[in-house]
């Protein structure tokens, strides 16, 4: 909640570069993950074992929430080709922190700047995400005509892709079966 409210008054971590910036708990995360723990120090002595090796990043991201501000998403976009958040129905978490409308007249350049805004593109079940249900994919960051983020309301949403209910999948052990 902190954190969202954070996001809202424009207070970001810096993320590689002067403008992007992150919330807090991902920011920590990205580098827990990446940074202390060496994967970072490994990916650089794999690419120099192997110089002809390409990077291939992909994003895909579930019931993901408004991670960074304008310019992350922006960089996010000029740097992952492949990039997808898939979200189910009206997952809440999907539309925290809330972001300001930007075709209202409150919004100056510099607020529309420091909001917190998703990247493109988004997967989006509009139905209980089982076996051949169909989907939409959303050009736009914030595109409320294709996804209306003011009804997304329901935790439960959250709490379940796929036909897979994330408590159940985490506490049984991750079993692989379960995923396929």
């Amino acid at each position: 909640m902190v954190n969202g409210l954070g996001a809202q008054l424009g207070a970001w971590e810096k993320f590689e570069s002067s403008k992007a910036g992150v919330i807090s708990y991902f920011h920590k995360a990205f580098y827990k993950t990446f940074i202390d723990s060496g994967m970072k120090d490994h990916a650089l002595e794999l690419l120099k074992q192997h110089p002809g090796f390409r990077v291939w990043v992909r994003l895909v991201t579930f019931g993901e929430p408004r991670t960074g501000n304008v310019a992350f998403a922006k960089e996010i976009e000029e740097n992952i080709q492949f990039r997808y958040r898939v979200v189910k129905k009206n997952d809440f978490i999907t539309s925290i922190p809330r972001s300001v409308d930007p075709t209202t007249s409150l919004v100056t350049a510099t607020l529309f700047e420091r909001q917190p805004l998703f990247y493109r593109y988004l997967v989006h079940y509009n139905n209980d995400m089982e076996k051949g249900d169909d989907f939409s994919v959303c050009e736009l960051s914030d595109d409320f005509g294709c996804r209306n983020t003011n009804l997304a309301y329901d935790l439960s949403d959250h709490q379940n892709y796929f036909d897979l209910d994330t408590d159940e999948f985490v506490n049984s052990g991750c079993p692989r079966d379960q995923l396929l």
